[in-house]
């Protein structure tokens, strides 16, 4: 590989990381100010959860995945 596309790929993932960040902060300040302080306490809660609950559901894929493409491969 060479040098300049790893540089390059790497400039373009941490500018789309922070700008992704940046688009997550205006939400969450546009959020605050429609359902305030109490919602924001239930909005912190129920997204806990649901992160916690999505981790569980999907922690079997890739080794499902993984197992289905070598079987598929070794036929």
């Amino acid at each position: 590989m060479k040098r300049g596309n790893f540089v390059r790929n790497a400039v373009v993932l941490m500018a789309t990381a922070l700008i992704l960040r940046f688009v997550g902060m205006v939400f969450r300040i546009y959020i605050s100010g429609r359902i305030g302080a109490e919602g924001m306490g239930l909005y912190q809660i129920i997204f806990s959860l649901y992160t916690l609950m999505s981790t569980f559901a999907t922690s079997g894929l890739t080794v499902a995945v993984t197992r289905l493409v070598s079987d598929a491969v070794g036929r």
